[in-house]
């Protein structure tokens, strides 16, 4: 989902991971990805979780990362 108004964009991503190892490496390619794709924005925020029945069932994520870009 992304935000914008005159000066900002801020996104957030929801995403499903079945691999947990490796996680940091996981978020920074999932990052990369996105700023590749659809340009860096004000704020990225990448919600994870470990299924999407929890997602379907309003559980909260089981990591939240954001990046805050100039």
């Amino acid at each position: 989902m992304s935000f914008s108004n005159q000066g900002t964009r801020d996104t957030e991503l929801t995403v499903i991971v079945y691999k947990y190892w490796g996680i940091d490496e996981t978020i920074r390619k999932i990052e990369t990805e996105h700023n590749t794709i659809n340009g860096t924005p004000t704020t990225l925020e990448i919600n994870l979780y470990y299924s999407a029945w929890l997602i379907r069932y309003g559980e909260k994520p089981f990591k939240t990362v954001v990046f805050e870009y100039d």
